[in-house]
């Protein structure tokens, strides 16, 4: 089932979960004051779940490249945290950044490998395969418009060469009969 948007991120539609430019002294986030707003998309089962954010929403960053290796360092940092020894949970986490050139990453908690090896197995080829999927979209899509742009530059080329063979062909004729009256009722 796909997650169902939450609404309660910093929209201009919730100012309510808007923070403040200048929180002064600390300010902590709880259930009643989700000052950063809730994480979209976060789900408990089957249901929405409200996670709180616990610092502000940073725009991502300029650069493509710099955006790339922020997301490959925050991977880094989730992968080597190793959330699933710490708390002895099943995980599963997959990423791919959408300009990726690599494969897409994950990671497969051992108690889930442990316990269910082939649903562990599946569960990543099956990220694996969606993130693949998304990535030659993104790679065919583009292709098609530069195709698609191509084909545009051709067209133009061709209708200015045109352009130049009618101007050329009207030269001719204004030299051989000389120029055409202008429309009646027009003076010279």
């Amino acid at each position: 089932m796909a997650p169902a948007r939450s609404h309660g991120d910093n929209t201009p539609e919730n100012p309510r979960n808007t923070a403040p430019a200048r929180t002064p002294g600390r300010c902590r986030v709880t259930s009643s004051n989700a000052i950063w707003g809730h994480v979209e998309c976060v789900m408990r089962g089957t249901e929405p779940w409200r996670l709180r954010r616990v610092q502000a929403l940073k725009p991502p960053e300029g650069d493509r490249r710099k955006r790339a290796t922020h997301f490959t360092r925050l991977m880094e940092d989730l992968a080597w945290r190793n959330i699933a020894n710490e708390t002895g949970c099943w995980f599963f986490m997959g990423a791919q950044h959408p300009r990726a050139t690599s494969p897409a990453i994950h990671y497969t908690s051992p108690k889930l490998m442990d316990e269910d090896l082939d649903g562990a197995e599946q569960l990543a080829n099956l990220w694996v395969t969606l993130a693949n999927a998304l990535c030659r979209s993104r790679h065919e899509d583009a292709l098609e418009l530069v195709k698609h742009a191509g084909l545009i530059e051709k067209e133009k080329e061709a209708l200015l060469h045109e352009c130049a063979r009618q101007s050329a062909l009207l030269q001719e004729y204004q030299t051989r009969y000389g120029s055409l009256p202008g429309p009646p009722g027009e003076s010279e």
